[in-house]
C-alpha cells in the first residue's frame, strides 16, 4: 500500500523522499485506526490540494524562530506536506 501511495504522490509532482514519508504518515494511520488521516484522504484532501496550489510540494520547511534559545520552535511550511514539515520540524536541533 505505501509503496502504492508513493507512486501517486510522486505522480503529482511530489519528490520521492516526500511522498515516501507522506505515504508512511498515511498507511501508518489506517494501521492505527485512524482512518480519518489515512489513505482515504489522499484523494480527497491531498492531490486536490496539490492541484489547487493549496500544497506545494516544491516547499522547503523553514525555522523562522525569533529567539533560538527556546526549545520551541516556529516553522514556516511555505505551504509543504503536513507529514514532511512534522518530520523536519522533529528533526531539528
Amino acid at each position: 500500500m505505501k509503496a502504492y501511495v508513493q507512486k501517486i504522490l510522486e505522480k503529482h509532482g511530489v519528490l520521492s523522499y516526500k511522498a515516501s514519508i507522506t505515504a508512511d504518515a498515511l498507511v501508518e494511520s489506517d494501521m492505527r485506526g485512524i482512518f480519518s488521516h489515512g489513505v482515504n484522504n489522499l484523494y480527497l484532501l491531498v492531490i486536490p490540494s496539490i492541484k489547487e496550489r493549496g500544497t506545494n510540494p516544491d516547499a522547503f520547511p523553514e525555522d523562522i524562530t525569533r529567539d533560538k534559545s527556546y526549545p520551541i520552535r516556529h516553522i514556516d511550511a511555505h505551504g509543504d506536506l503536513g507529514p514532511v514539515v512534522v518530520k523536519s520540524a522533529v528533526n531539528r536541533e
